[in-house]
């Protein structure tokens, strides 16, 4: 017995390609934003803990700011905002055993291009951030 192929369906694959390949490419770059934010994220914490650690040393404002700055490295996080909290309400330094923290923030939309907006993820206004508290020595 023979089998007559179906003519109808030898278009089927491609048109199925021309559907399916368009979605699954938006999510990959979808996910690429999100997986280089996650680094961007991870280099500016370990430059926030490092500005802290000079900051519960006793360090200077202009002493944690530069620390905090070799570690953020020459990409684009090292255009990050860096606020250094290392003294007290009263204006004067914190004393030993008061928390002294490094806060880093940028725009998210600034570190990777935003390819997820063409599935309508997009990043907006948010900011990455990363902050470290330690006590002071």
């Amino acid at each position: 017995m023979h089998v007559k192929k179906n003519s109808n369906r030898r278009g089927f694959l491609a048109l199925e390609a021309l559907l399916v390949l368009p979605i699954v490419g938006c999510f990959f770059l979808a996910l690429c934003s999100v997986a280089g934010l996650e680094m961007a994220w991870q280099q500016m914490l370990t430059a926030s803990r490092e500005g802290a650690r000079v900051a519960a040393l006793g360090g200077t404002a202009e002493e944690v700011e530069a620390a905090t700055r070799i570690y953020l490295g020459a990409g684009v996080v090292s255009q990050s905002t860096i606020e250094v909290f290392i003294t007290g309400e009263d204006g004067f330094p914190t004393v030993s055993g008061k928390p002294v923290s490094v806060l880093l923030s940028i725009p998210a939309a600034q570190v990777m291009p935003q390819f997820g907006a063409m599935i309508g993820f997009a990043f907006g206004d948010s900011l990455l951030v990363a902050r470290t508290t330690m006590r002071k020595e």
